[in-house]
């Protein structure tokens, strides 16, 4: 009898110890995102290990289901989504060792493609599907595609009708401000070109490529070579109820060896003295604050508006901050510490998140080149497209 209980215990501690390990094997969400990218929708989950999925889609219909093995899903089982094809996901668990995620879409889709990316420059295994809409008059053929060993079979599963519409929104208005113009030129490059020159043709070029993807309408402060106070800048953001406004420059200093990029946001106290001293010379354009709309309020009141929005205006100018500088890395040279803060007057419309771009340093010659290329303003459009997408995506969300 003792030495049936021994392997019993035994038996129990095993198993204890097996259905433990399957907990901690199977792979955790860490995040959920969607939203428009080119032409059409992407859909990304983020994933501590890299995971086998079966895709199931039925013909003619507004649903894709996403076959999982057993994983932690650590984010809410419902939710919806404001931009792009798809209007919300479901998450179920069906089985011990099989979990669905449910996609429903506005209108019918095809799977363009989907693939796993690895955290090579990302801390998850991120798992991206790319939808693209059907014209009216073609049908969405069935899929059922496993991604562990491609087999392709033809579904028969029956999809419930979609529970949610889509919310309909305008293009958000993305001002950008090509720093400098007329008699204002700028930092002057080792070559001699001008720093009023290189944003404007960089915002020109800008301006081109976000437009022509159609999903964002950017709205430049200057189209030509013409002076602007920083006050003029600041209205022309607020007026076009510009959902980000981006001011575009080329920095200048003594040290010739320092070279790249740089985005800073606004704060009273500058990251470090070579931000306070650049702040200094941007702000020596024009000294004129921004004016409040809020004259006809108590002053009282007032001051708690203008702190409210404020905080979450700074927030927002963060947020966009670390995501854009985390994309512009991946493909051009940045400085060492690329995020910075200094108390630029561009950077102060209290409802606008506001960020200052240093696309390089003219003083130094490989930067001054690099920044007159269509190279350089092709990656630094794609950095934006790409960093656009995914903020928007946070905050509608």
């Amino acid at each position: 009898m003792d030495r049936f209980l021994t392997k019993f215990r035994h038996l129990v501690v095993l198993i204890i110890f097996l259905t433990s390990g399957i907990a901690q094997a199977s792979s955790s969400v860490e995040g959920v995102r969607s939203g428009i990218y080119k032409s059409g929708t992407r859909f990304v989950l983020d994933f501590k290990e890299k995971i086998n999925y079966k895709i199931i889609q039925k013909k003619d219909t507004k649903e894709i289901k996403i076959i999982f093995p057993s994983i932690n899903w650590k984010l809410p089982k419902k939710r919806v989504f404001s931009r792009g094809a798809i209007i919300s996901y479901e998450f179920n668990r069906v089985a011990l060792d099989k979990t669905e995620l449910l996609l429903r879409t506005n209108s019918k889709v095809s799977i363009s493609r989907s693939f796993i990316l690895p955290p090579i420059d990302y801390k998850y295994f991120r798992l991206v599907i790319d939808l693209s809409s059907i014209n009216k008059g073609k049908e969405v053929k069935s899929l059922n595609k496993s991604y562990n060993d491609n087999k392709l079979v033809i579904s028969k599963i029956k999809s419930p009708i979609p529970l949610f519409k889509p919310l309909l929104k305008s293009k958000p208005v993305i001002v950008i401000d090509p720093g400098h113009g007329g008699v204002d030129g700028g930092a002057i490059g080792l070559n001699g070109s001008l720093e009023k020159d290189i944003t404007l043709t960089a915002a020109l070029y800008l301006k081109k490529i976000i437009n022509d993807s159609g999903r964002y309408k950017v709205i430049l402060t200057r189209s030509s070579d013409k002076y602007l106070k920083l006050r003029q800048r600041i209205n022309i953001a607020r007026k076009s109820k510009a959902k980000l406004f981006i001011s575009i420059h080329a920095d200048s200093i003594n040290n010739s060896r320092i070279r790249g990029a740089s985005v800073y946001t606004l704060s009273e106290t500058a990251s470090d003295k070579e931000a306070e001293k650049l702040a200094k010379r941007e702000n020596k354009a024009d000294l004129i604050g921004v004016g409040s709309d809020l004259d006809s309020e108590d002053n009282d009141v007032a001051q708690i508006l203008i702190s409210l929005v404020q905080r979450e205006t700074m927030n927002h100018s963060l947020k966009f901050a670390s995501i854009f500088i985390n994309q512009l890395k991946r493909k051009e040279k940045v400085l060492g510490r690329p995020n910075r803060k200094a108390g630029f007057v561009v950077l102060k419309a209290s409802d606008v998140p506001s960020i200052l771009i240093e696309m390089g340093f003219m003083s130094n010659k490989a930067d001054e080149r690099k920044l007159q290329t269509k190279k350089f303003k092709s990656k630094l459009a794609s950095a934006m497209l790409e960093s656009f997408d995914r903020f928007f995506e946070e905050v509608d969300n």
